[in-house]
């Protein structure tokens, strides 16, 4: 079943998103979805004074002033808050200083920053409904996110034929370099990532026989998997074999039977995040 619009959970202020919203959000919310911009900051700047830490509450007090003070710059920031709260609050802590830095400064031409929060819960499905509601906003100059590389290439494919430029601090499969440009992202790679792995098995460790256990649903494991192994073969010597098996399963697929029988010195398992 698909997303609907109406179960997004998209905010600037008049909702929180949060399970565990701290008190401050939750009254400046109704506030906000009051039209009262005065009293919200007035809340906000009230209950930020005993927690400085509340990034949902920071944010609703950055994008209260700019409202404000009139015509904002309106970015959109994706986190998995249903799925990973606290890499959520992780991420917005940085977008909430980056917004109060650019605040200290005059902001641009004059114009303060807007954020809205967007939930993707990590999930492909739903980084595409997100994309597509705030493609359909025109007033949002770019999206920060998403989270992992399986939502963020999901959601790549709305983005660039729109010409919605998105940049991801956390997404390191090697197929998002290749989406367009309008796709970016600071993290490395998992091209590094593998590359230095594969070169510390065979030059510190030097192993002969290497199991690689990935998950090929997962971008992020196929893609650190093939970065890995690649470098194994064209820069060593190293026997390896990859499986798609649960090691830690009582009753192994046949072919992780096969790989454990080998007796390889060295177990390699790939996760499904980021």
């Amino acid at each position: 079943m698909g997303v609907g619009f109406q179960d997004l959970l998209l905010t600037s202020g008049e909702r929180t998103l949060f399970a565990d919203s701290s008190p401050t959000a939750t009254a400046a919310a109704e506030l906000l979805r009051q039209g009262n911009l005065s009293a919200a900051i007035s809340v906000l700047e009230m209950g930020l004074q005993s927690n400085r830490n509340d990034p949902e509450a920071r944010i609703f007090l950055n994008n209260a002033r700019a409202q404000q003070q009139g015509s904002p710059l309106s970015l959109a920031v994706v986190v998995p808050i249903s799925s990973n709260p606290n890499r959520a609050k992780e991420t917005l802590r940085g977008v909430a200083q980056a917004q109060e830095e650019l605040a200290r400064q005059g902001g641009i031409g004059g114009r303060l920053l807007r954020v809205v929060i967007a939930d993707d819960g990590d999930n492909p499905e739903r980084a595409a409904a997100v994309a597509k509601a705030l493609v359909n906003q025109p007033e949002i100059l770019g999206v920060i996110g998403h989270n992992t590389s399986d939502a963020t290439l999901t959601a790549a494919e709305v983005y660039q034929p729109a010409g919605l430029a998105m940049i991801s601090s956390t997404s390191t499969s090697t197929r998002i370099s290749m989406l367009g440009d309008a796709i970016f992202r600071t993290v490395p790679s998992d091209q590094v990532a593998g590359t230095q792995l594969a070169r510390y098995a065979l030059n510190t460790l030097r192993l002969q026989r290497v199991a690689i256990f990935y998950n090929p649903n997962s971008a992020y494991s196929s893609s650190l998997r093939d970065a890995f192994a690649s470098t194994l073969t064209s820069e060593g010597e190293l026997c390896w074999r990859s499986s798609t098996c649960r090691p830690r399963t009582s009753a192994p697929k046949p072919a992780c039977r096969g790989l454990l029988a080998r007796d390889p010195r060295w177990l390699s398992w790939l996760p499904r995040l980021p």
